[in-house]
């Protein structure tokens, strides 16, 4: 696409006229195209800076209509008000090009893949881009980044809440958070439920965790910290050292933390289509991305329709994967399931069929139909309870199971991304490093598989070198 035709697409972004396909696909040349990104940020600083100037606009045109209808004694005065009017709002675009513009304490937001969000404004609201004082930032899950107009960045990793408080300061109510401040902003303030952080030029995280441990990692220059109720008690870090508060006092932190420091990308680390001519045979077949080949270690399934079925006969295939990127900062893995009609046309049945993961020979959890009465889309985590979809979801359907490497905690959404409603949700243990899926089916069931593909989000990430 031409230049032109970039502008006008992210033009129609802010404008909400472009269609959902047209965003998705803006929204995969940001991630790989810098000088798009760079293009998008300055479109978004000038829509936001005009938002801002002109928010009283249908106020003011209302009252300049009164004025159109002015009695003819007034029009000389009416004239040079509307011409004054006009001059104030082209001094205002020419300030914003001049870099004059005047401040109006917001911060810019985006956002990496696979994130849930939504900004409240004070006065109820709300814009996905914009972060202003008293506003709240809700991240469900993802991450966001934020540019403040001093110049300090954020990258801010969900589940956390944001509360914009200035032209040069933030509250973090929950969740961790990355800043880099610049030369000329120094004093920037970060302020959690317990402490107040005040940056002396300089890089740092934070965790912050309402009635538990929270944590400063200093990771260049340094910061002055002090506990809200006790503005006296004040500490300094420098590069390489940490703080934590817990239980009304400070201690040392439990270790060393690391902090993402840029929007994630996801990196496929398997995929295959099965598009391969009928009757293929699933085995030995590598698969389109990742390691491979395809084990079959019972029946026989074949690549029908570029599905890879069963036929209705028990069956079991495992491909490898490598999950060692998991760690404390690259710590979701996505899974999605794309399923076709089976052979068959038993999908939920007596008996199960479905895709597992896998880590040393062992079964950790289950996605799919389970075996039993259940008639709906499930987790079933080994040894657990089954987590039914609510609601429900039937029959051939794409379904993105999300893992979280920190937590344990497993989460399926319909469709190709970990957004909208969480359907089913089930806890298995955190820092499992998955080698392989399964897809398979027990008597009487059936399955038929369009793709399957595993992907991890990877982030730029910094150590501090605390204790």
């Amino acid at each position: 696409m031409s230049r032109r035709d970039d502008e006008l697409l992210i033009q129609g972004v802010f404008d909400h006229d472009v269609t959902e396909t047209d965003f998705e696909q803006l929204e995969a040349r940001l991630r790989d195209e810098p000088e798009l990104r760079e293009l998008y940020h300055e479109y978004a600083r000038l829509n936001h800076a005009l938002c801002e100037e002109f928010e009283g606009r249908a106020h003011l045109e209302e009252r300049l209509r009164s004025l159109r209808d002015a009695p003819p004694e007034r029009e000389t005065w009416v004239r040079s008000v509307l011409s004054a009017a006009a001059i104030l709002m082209l001094l205002a675009v020419a300030a914003y090009f001049i870099g004059v513009r005047p401040y109006h304490g917001m911060a810019t937001v985006s956002y990496g893949p696979e994130t849930v969000a939504t900004i409240a404004h004070a006065n109820g609201t709300t814009h996905e881009g914009r972060l202003r004082k008293g506003s709240r930032l809700v991240l469900k899950h993802g991450t966001a980044q934020l540019e403040l107009p001093s110049g300090v960045r954020a990258v801010v990793e969900g589940p956390a809440t944001v509360e914009g408080a200035g032209r040069n300061a933030l509250k973090l109510e929950s969740g961790r958070a990355w800043f880099r401040v610049p030369s000329g902003a120094e004093g920037f303030t970060c302020s959690t439920p317990a402490l107040a952080i005040k940056d002396l030029g300089t890089e740092f995280g934070v965790i912050a965790a309402p009635g538990g441990q929270e944590e400063v990692q200093v990771l260049e220059g340094r910061v002055r910290v002090h506990p809200h109720h006790r503005p006296g008690e004040i500490r300094e870090l420098e590069a390489g050292q940490g703080l934590a508060w817990s239980g009304g006092q400070f201690a040392l932190p439990r270790a060393a933390s690391r902090f993402v420091t840029s929007l994630p990308k996801k990196r496929i680390i398997m995929s295959d289509d099965f598009s391969e001519p009928n009757d293929t045979a699933l085995h030995g077949k590598r698969p389109d991305a990742g390691a491979g080949p395809w084990i079959v270690t019972a029946g026989t399934p074949l690549i029908l329709d570029e599905s890879v079925d069963s036929a209705g006969t028990p069956s079991t295939a495992f491909v490898a994967i490598d999950t060692t990127l998991l760690d404390e900062v690259n710590h979701i893995l996505l899974v999605t399931i794309d399923t076709g009609e089976p052979d068959s046309r038993v999908f939920h049945s007596g008996g199960w069929a479905g895709v597992s993961l896998f880590a040393e020979s062992k079964e950790h959890l289950f996605v799919g139909d389970p075996y039993g009465p259940e008639t709906r889309w499930s987790l079933h985590p080994f040894h657990g309870e089954v987590a039914p979809s609510d609601p429900p979801l039937h029959g051939k359907q794409v379904v993105t199971l999300r893992y979280d490497f920190r937590t344990g905690l497993a989460e399926m959404f319909h469709g190709h991304k970990s957004r909208g409603p969480v359907l089913a949700r089930a806890t298995i243990a955190p820092g499992v490093h998955f080698d392989q899926l399964r897809i398979g089916n027990g008597e009487g069931g059936d399955l038929a598989v369009r793709l399957l593909r595993a992907s991890v989000l990877v982030s730029d990430a910094t150590r501090a070198e605390g204790p």
